[in-house]
């Protein structure tokens, strides 16, 4: 029992910090902020920034109970919040015009640097540069790079053009969701819950690390994009005011950028969390080890119909190895003796 209060306690904390983190500290800010621009008094007349520091006691718990009503309200949305960062804007005809826009647009870029990519790493091995860059010319050194600086930038991109997003976000998601464990031909999508189930604890306290940063990261960005058309409301009539409209802006901005990075640690530890701990996962589910790549692949191709809920699935089961249960009838014989 005391072992069960205590995973439930574990989970109950590892809640109470994801909300904490990721909608908690975010709700207080956006709230904070619109109570300043509402302090102002830019709505019913000419900003002043002498009604800010007129605070009353019953203003911040105003604050407070407002924060805690949008940190509850916006918590559950938080799945769809990142959805919609990736580009999955749904079926209407003007969703669908501006994401066929917007994947247009990566996939023409990713052919450029491609392209690019190519040119400069046909340079640098026509420049012969040998095993030191001692004798390399400004142009090699360009080119290396650039090549570097292109080659990071291709990397962000799904190996497809038929999976690309109409966002980098989801573009970088995508790339991982569609390698992290395909050389052992395991689907990351349908495998993941099981792998987090099974992984040891500090590679799944990595993976939810990440996760934890990534979503931290979108819902800046998000509140921090309302809060920047907050500030135009209220202040397109009154002029240099609008400049507030900065702060939010370059906030929204840069947590976007963020969230771009975080996606590739992400998508890593999800990697990690596949090579180190899918032998685990066999062996939970009893399934014969393999003896080759090509082996686990071949298993993996059923499980994986399984994991989709599949029927008509072909899984070869490793010996069991345990004892058998005593129950009353095999309790009750007695070893025959001579």
């Amino acid at each position: 029992m005391s072992d069960l209060l205590s995973s439930a306690g574990s989970a109950a904390g590892k809640i109470g910090r994801y909300f904490t983190v990721v909608s908690a500290l975010p709700s207080v800010v956006f709230v904070c902020y619109l109570f300043l621009l509402v302090k102002t008094g830019a709505l019913s007349g000419r900003p002043s920034w002498s009604g800010v520091v007129d605070l009353a006691p019953s203003d911040l718990l105003t604050v407070s109970l407002v924060s805690f009503v949008v940190a509850l309200a916006s918590h559950p949305l938080q799945f769809g919040l990142v959805q919609f960062f990736e580009g999955y804007w749904g079926t209407s005809a003007p969703a669908r015009w501006f994401a066929l826009v917007r994947m247009n647009h990566h996939r023409r870029r990713f052919l450029q640097m491609d392209t690019r990519l190519a040119t400069g790493l046909n340079a640098i091995r026509a420049a012969d540069l040998g095993p030191s860059l001692a004798v390399a010319t400004p142009t090699t050194i360009a080119d290396l790079i650039e090549s570097d600086e292109f080659s990071r930038a291709v990397n962000a991109y799904p190996d497809d053009l038929r999976w690309f997003l109409p966002t980098r976000l989801g573009n970088v998601l995508r790339r991982y969701e569609t390698a992290v464990g395909v050389p052992y031909g395991i689907g990351i999508l349908e495998a993941a819950p099981r792998l987090a189930m099974v992984g040891q604890p500090r590679e799944v306290s990595y993976v939810e690390d990440q996760r934890v940063q990534l979503d931290l990261a979108v819902r800046t960005s998000f509140l921090g994009a309302v809060a920047t058309l907050l500030t135009v409301f209220f202040m397109w009539r009154h002029g240099p005011w609008l400049l507030l409209g900065l702060v939010p802006y370059l906030l929204s901005y840069v947590a976007y950028r963020g969230s771009i990075v975080i996606a590739h640690e992400y998508g890593t530890s999800l990697a990690v969390l596949v090579d180190l701990n899918r032998f685990e996962l066999y062996d939970r589910l009893r399934i014969r080890q393999p003896d080759s790549t090509d082996d686990e692949i071949a298993n993996n191709e059923q499980l994986m119909k399984a994991f989709r809920l599949h029927a008509n699935v072909d899984i070869t089961y490793a010996p069991w190895k345990g004892t058998v249960p005593e129950t009353p009838a095999n309790a009750a014989e007695e070893p025959t003796t001579d």
